[in-house]
């Protein structure tokens, strides 16, 4: 017999089969990937994934008997089921996606080609962990707290890093990823409560600078990436960011979103 994924709506409707009703699959791009299971396709995350084909946001969560239930989630739609840790996401990205920059980076990765999971209870403990170094191929992104937005833009612009640009081992991934997180803090808010305490004076003058800068300063982005690791970002404890190297990178992704405070 033909597998479904292997009989797709397009080759049903050279077939013969006339104005087929409805989609052989809930994935209608099914027809992209004929050499992978629906398991597969979602790289057997068993929380959320962000669909491959730039479709659609998958949550999969357990409902209150302990089955496995799996809601799609649409840029700013209203949740009408009762899974908190849902709700809480589903209101921490709307959030996100109401703001013009959140909008971007949400559009971007659901744009995109490459798998970006976002993981539910601390799965990836508030981590990026990318599949590969190499630019655009996707990764794990994990919050502590959905209900934190700033929190939240922070590991989301980490894929939005990674979507753009080989830059992953750097500690400018950490950050234009701190610097988006003030930003998206913000404009939550119109006050910023995020700002460097301690550790480098260096770093703080120049990522300060940054913040509140009209434009974008290489230089003193360039200043905050080689002395990041002696900033009060970088935990004395593990986990912290000693894995990083400060590797210069130019026109970063978070240059696009200046200036980062509006008045």
């Amino acid at each position: 017999s033909v597998s479904e994924w292997e009989f797709s709506l397009e080759r049903a409707r050279h077939q013969g089969m006339i104005a087929p009703k409805r989609f052989l699959s809930v994935d209608r791009f099914t027809d992209k990937s004929p050499h992978l299971t629906p398991y597969q396709y979602t790289a057997n995350n068993p929380i959320n994934f962000i669909d491959v084909n730039g479709d659609s946001i998958w949550i999969e969560y357990q409902d209150a008997d302990g089955n496995n239930q799996r809601l799609l989630y649409v840029q700013g739609m209203a949740y009408e089921g009762d899974n908190q840790q849902v709700a809480t996401l589903i209101s921490s990205l709307n959030g996100l996606n109401s703001i013009t920059s959140g909008n971007t980076v949400l559009t971007a990765l659901t744009g995109s080609t490459a798998h970006y999971n976002l993981g539910l209870s601390g799965q990836y403990g508030g981590t990026y962990t990318p599949n590969a170094v190499q630019q655009g191929a996707g990764g794990n992104l994990g919050v502590a707290n959905p209900a934190n937005m700033s929190g939240l833009a922070h590991e989301l612009f980490h894929g939005f890093q990674h979507e753009n640009m080989d830059m992953i081992n750097s500690t400018a991934f950490e950050v234009g990823a701190n610097l988006f997180e003030a930003h998206i803090e913000f404009e939550m808010r119109g006050s910023n409560t995020l700002l460097p305490e301690g550790g480098s004076q260096e770093f703080a003058d120049a990522f300060i600078g940054l913040l509140y800068s009209e434009n974008f300063n290489q230089r003193d982005f360039n200043t905050a990436t080689r002395t990041f690791l002696q900033s009060s970002y970088n935990p004395p404890n593990p986990p912290n960011y000693n894995r990083l190297r400060p590797r210069i990178v130019n026109n970063p992704p978070i240059s696009r979103f200046y200036p980062l405070i509006r008045f």
